[in-house]
């Protein structure tokens, strides 16, 4: 695209399916971790979506549950549709986000303090990327987290019309 978008290629995509996929992909890791990806997704309409920058964002989202969770930690992904909007969660009982970090999260080089300080790697794109992937398929992100608890970062897509 000429304003420097990234293209999408566009089909009718199952987030099942899709998050089926990241699950599989995050589970070794996990596994290494001692940390227990759960998966509970329903039913629903497909969205009208690029499978492969879809899959890169919830590869992203579990793969931060994972990093960010205590050994023998639990990661939970559940996707449900209420026939308009897919909500895909992905929470974590992890190390949690200070409050004046959440609010930063998703520009660009932003890392939680509190990850800094654990010497936990990563550049800090990954969320920006996801924002903008979840945005140019017309949704959202949000993130509800407890310092110490855990966090959970909500995507909301629209189901195709």
């Amino acid at each position: 695209a000429a304003d420097g978008a990234l293209p999408l290629d566009l089909n009718l995509v199952s987030i099942p399916g899709l998050v089926a996929e990241a699950v599989a992909n995050a589970s070794p890791g996990a596994a290494k971790q001692r940390i227990t990806v759960l998966l509970d997704a329903g039913v629903g309409p497909p969205v009208h979506g690029d499978s492969r920058r879809l899959l890169q964002a919830f590869d992203n989202l579990i793969g931060n549950a994972v990093k960010f969770s205590h050994t023998g930690g639990q990661v939970r992904v559940v996707a449900s549709c209420d026939g308009t909007t897919w909500r895909i969660d992905v929470s974590d009982t992890g190390i949690g986000i200070p409050p004046e970090d959440v609010v930063r999260l998703f520009g660009p080089f932003v890392r939680g303090t509190n990850a800094r300080i654990a010497g936990l790697p990563g550049t800090g794109l990954g969320l920006s990327i996801v924002k903008v992937l979840v945005e140019m398929h017309g949704g959202r992100v949000d993130v509800d987290s407890v310092l110490d608890e855990g966090s959970t970062f909500s995507v909301f897509l629209p189901v195709a019309t």
